[in-house]
């Protein structure tokens, strides 16, 4: 297993069963099905994620990430926030942190924000506030909320009010002024 093989398999929805699908043979009772494939020789992430939170719904927090385990172990961001979302649910949000924060890839800002959503959620919105730039648009709207839990309301104000670029129209050349017919 490879990270960047489960990643393309993810996002394309490439050789593996659509979330829906799993989410569908849960729900009618086929979980050996869905666990089959989660545990098989070419493993589906899909199935073992959903495999991993029925786990740890049924409090076997442990056997849960068992299961998560190899995807973890390939370096793949998506498969650690994962373990750490069970971890935290688990009420094991410390571990949660640590785990997520000793990741390679835990300081990229794509893991920021679901690190500083650890980190406020362990009661420490200083750090997470800290971890998160106010410059980047898609981190604003995790730090909007922080903000105000600090008291810091108008700053969080001027942050969520705060225009966004605008991004200028392209522009016709003499291949792209024309219909293509």
């Amino acid at each position: 297993m490879d990270a960047a093989v489960l990643h393309r398999r993810t996002n394309m929805h490439h050789e593996c069963v659509p979330p829906d699908l799993v989410d569908r043979l849960l729900a009618l009772g086929h979980t050996e099905v869905a666990r089959g494939l989660a545990v098989a020789q070419d493993e589906d992430w899909f199935c073992a994620r959903a495999w991993a939170r029925l786990l740890a719904g049924r409090g076997e927090l442990d056997e849960a990430l068992q299961v998560l385990a190899p995807y973890v172990g390939t370096g793949w961001w998506t498969a650690a926030a994962e373990a750490a979302r069970l971890l935290d649910t688990g009420g094991r949000g410390d571990e949660a942190v640590a785990e997520a924060t000793a990741h390679p890839e835990g300081g990229r800002p794509y893991a920021r924000e679901g690190l500083a959503l650890l980190l406020a959620g362990e009661g420490r919105p200083e750090e997470a506030v800290a971890l998160l730039d106010a410059d980047r648009l898609e981190q604003q709207w995790a730090l909007g909320p922080l903000l105000v839990e600090l008291g810091r309301v108008e700053e969080a104000v001027t942050l969520l009010r705060t225009p966004r670029p605008q991004v200028p129209p392209p522009q016709p050349t003499g291949y792209s002024d024309r219909p293509p017919f």
